[in-house]
């Protein structure tokens, strides 16, 4: 199904396969959620004040070359070639955030920095692969975030990027970063196509699992998983991609 402008679809998480999930249990038997179906289950849960049980949340276009605030659960879809986007976000220390962020007709970059300029993460959207991004702030103040096209490419883009959480830091979120960040380095291992690579991906994919494992982030773990048995059939080893 083409995705038009008025319903863009970001899973909370990405996979190779666009694999789709239930987020939180929260609609049991779905095949998949818009952010609008993820917004409004979410407000529903946690009583959110940004957004109204029952009602879509709105989704603002903009074309603006200046910096922009990015505020919670409120989506922004742009295009993108050949220069750089700026957003801002207040956070407090202490605060973990998680941004979903999925691109289409470019590899993308987007970089976090906290308020002294220095990087806070950094991660890679593959087209059409929704990817969390998540940090957890060590002071307060305003972090940059920067989107950007993965050199060398050329040609037009276009993204959209929502704040999914913004809440205290808890038990399990340092790994869950870590977690986020090895599927991050696993993908971008695969995408160089080489056995060496493969190989590589698949200890970055082990320890996404190991860390979503101590997080009890039963999700993060079942993408972990999954990867590990694709690239091993990538790999044709198929007696151990069976056990994935």
């Amino acid at each position: 199904m083409k995705k038009t402008s008025g319903e863009i679809l970001i899973p909370l998480v990405f996979c190779r396969a666009a694999l789709t999930v239930c987020l939180f249990g929260l609609i049991p038997g779905c095949l998949e959620l818009s952010v609008r179906d993820r917004l409004v289950a979410t407000a529903q849960q946690n009583e959110r004040a940004t957004s109204v049980a029952g009602q879509p949340p709105a989704i603002e276009k903009s074309d603006q070359s200046q910096t922009q605030q990015l505020l919670p659960y409120r989506q922004l879809e742009r295009e993108i070639t050949t220069e750089t986007h700026n957003y801002q976000i207040e956070a407090k220390s202490g605060h973990y955030l998680r941004i979903l962020f999925e691109a289409w007709g470019l590899n993308l970059t987007i970089e976090i920095q906290d308020p002294s300029g220095q990087l806070q993460t950094r991660s890679y959207s593959f087209p059409d692969e929704p990817t969390p991004v998540s940090f957890i702030a060590k002071a307060d103040g305003t972090y940059e975030v920067q989107i950007r096209a993965t050199a060398p490419q050329t040609g037009t883009g276009r993204y959209a990027i929502l704040i999914d959480e913004i809440r205290k830091q808890a038990s399990g979120d340092d790994e869950r970063v870590l977690a986020e960040q090895a599927l991050t380095s696993a993908e971008q291992l695969r995408a160089d196509y080489k056995i060496p690579s493969y190989e590589k991906a698949i200890q970055q994919y082990q320890q996404a699992k190991a860390h979503a494992q101590m997080a009890n982030d039963r999700m993060l773990e079942e993408v972990a998983v999954k990867n590990i048995g694709e690239v091993y059939e990538s790999l044709n080893r198929n007696s151990n991609a069976l056990a994935y």
